[in-house]
């Protein structure tokens, strides 16, 4: 368990120390000064909350970056993709600030973004100017009046449905989709961009959130090398024997919306134990009882013995497991120039297809029938590097921490397989 706890620190290490590294993926794009004159160079890729509040630009990769607030210049956009543009909303019934909004579609009604503790979209239309469509949920508490008995609390429904149906209200015949269109990009833009299109036939709108707005999905190969022990039930404990591993890779990115450093994986590997393994009673315990290849070994811990000549402090049996292993960990990508330094964190199942039915840790094998349970179940914690290197795949290399055990209702601390593992993997993503 001790491992465990130090890949965490790792983790926060990482996550700590390289968070300024990560901002260096810079992308082609354009400023718009208040002018209206355009300057292109590269931009810094943000999650939204940040690409709200600033801008980073630079004109060549080479250069010192620039900082841009909202207000100093007029928007700025990524090549193909993302528009901001500088305008001044409403934080409440006093407050006025100016941000840096996403441009999702332009038309005679368009839609913005903005994030900061919390999602908000806007419509903007002649004459009615910039409307927020998203509110505050607002609950209410009645502590019960005359005639009526007990306390009620109300929520306020939310209102952006009448408040779309306002702003189109010159299109009738759009109130029907009003009624299904949810508050996100996907549903906003499809309404907006029908609604134009049953208004306007002079010209298109322009749709700007174009950039990665679905998942990715890749798919990659794998083979690595692994450090495996077994503790039985704190009764015997094996040494880290190799393990050998091979293997499909998944990734998908994009899947969350706020922060598209953020993804999943999973793999689908099969490994091999080495056959050797030595066991050897852990610190505390005086005696095990092995049935290996029909002879039967009392291991005791010598310490404990006038004659320990007698008796065996450890022995070597051949394991044979072969296993299929899938862990699902949720991953953070910090870009550092061509390199993504990855970290996650996740859960692991380890199918065990076959064993060494001559190994018999005695007291196991007489409740449940087998030594080494059929499915173990833990922790895993990862870290790793990616880049295209050597072409357009994407190599990676991995190191994986995973603490599994036996989560049968009926075992007790004494019954319950524990399975340490340490693996280095390489691999490539197609």
């Amino acid at each position: 368990m001790k491992h465990f706890f130090k890949v965490l620190l790792i983790l926060f290490y990482c996550n700590t120390n390289l968070n300024a590294n990560s901002n260096n993926d810079f992308k082609e794009g354009y400023i718009i000064s208040l002018n209206g004159d355009t300057t292109k160079g590269f931009l810094l890729v943000q999650i939204s909350r940040n690409a709200s509040e600033q801008c980073v630009f630079k004109p060549n990769a080479n250069s010192a970056n620039t900082i841009y607030k909202p207000g100093e210049i007029a928007g700025y956009r990524y090549l193909n993709g993302k528009y901001y543009i500088s305008k001044e909303i409403n934080i409440d019934s006093t407050t006025k600030k100016v941000v840096f909004l996403e441009f999702l579609i332009k038309g005679i009604a368009s839609i913005y973004y903005y994030m900061d503790n919390e999602e908000h979209y806007y419509i903007e239309k002649y004459p009615n100017g910039l409307v927020e469509l998203t509110e505050k949920e607002r609950t209410f508490f009645d502590e019960g009046t005359s005639g009526r008995e007990g306390s009620h609390t109300y929520i306020m429904p939310s209102k952006y449905k009448g408040k779309l149906m306002f702003a189109l209200q010159d299109c009738p015949s759009i109130n029907k989709e009003i009624q299904n269109t949810r508050l996100t990009h996907k549903s906003l833009i499809k309404l907006t961009k029908d609604y134009h299109e049953k208004v306007c036939n002079s010209e298109s709108c322009i749709i700007y959130e174009k950039i990665n707005t679905s998942a990715k999905v890749r798919f990659g190969v794998l083979m690595g090398f692994s450090k495996n022990q077994y503790n039985f039930g704190r009764q015997l404990i094996s040494n880290y024997g190799n393990n050998y591993q091979i293997g499909a890779a998944l990734k998908v990115s994009n899947i969350f919306m706020f922060n598209r450093h953020i993804n999943l994986k999973t793999n689908f590997i099969l490994e091999k134990d080495s056959k050797s393994y030595t066991l050897s009673l852990p610190d505390g315990v005086q005696y095990s009882h092995v049935t290996y290849n029909d002879v039967f070994y009392n291991l005791i811990d010598l310490r404990s013995l006038g004659n320990p000549s007698a008796y065996l402090p450890d022995m070597k049996a051949d394991l044979d497991v072969i296993d299929l292993k899938i862990p699902v960990t949720l991953n953070y990508d910090f870009n550092i120039k061509k390199t993504i330094l990855t970290c996650g964190f996740g859960i692991s199942n380890k199918i065990i297809m076959s064993q060494n039915k001559n190994f018999r840790v005695d007291d196991f094998y007489a409740v449940y029938g087998e030594s080494i349970h059929s499915l173990l179940t833990g922790v895993i914690a990862t870290t790793g590097i990616e880049g295209n290197w050597f072409g357009k795949h994407t190599f990676f290399v991995n190191v994986d921490y995973e603490y599994l055990t036996d989560f049968r209702s009926k075992v007790d601390n004494t019954l319950k397989l524990l399975n340490n593992q340490v693996s280095l993997q390489i691999g490539m993503y197609f």
